[in-house]
């Protein structure tokens, strides 16, 4: 029986981001995150953190909302405007108009 190449197993390099990224260096990015959620949510110091910033985030989080809706607003806009303008080509396309 032989191992399958290193190219076989994961993959080739273009497959996918996780396979450019190298299994080391996703499993130090997991264990970076764990240690900070560790840290937010077990100690002391964290919950002190969460506690200063949590208002910032939750403006944060409200100022998105926001542009989210502005964003949907102009998207609308933006397609009403090429509606109408469609519309108005054809009717001026048309002969004897």
């Amino acid at each position: 029986m032989t191992l399958p190449s290193r190219s076989e197993a994961y993959g080739s390099w273009e497959e996918s981001g996780r396979a450019r990224l190298g299994p080391a260096t996703t499993m130090a990015l997991g264990a970076a995150a764990g240690l900070v959620l560790a840290f937010l949510y077990l100690t002391d110091d964290g919950r002190r953190l969460r506690a200063r910033i949590d208002p910032f985030l939750e403006g944060a989080m409200d100022e998105m909302k926001r542009l989210r809706g502005t964003a949907e607003k102009a998207r609308q806009a933006w397609q009403e405007g090429q509606e109408s303008l469609s519309a108005f080509t054809q009717a001026g396309s048309r002969p004897g108009a």
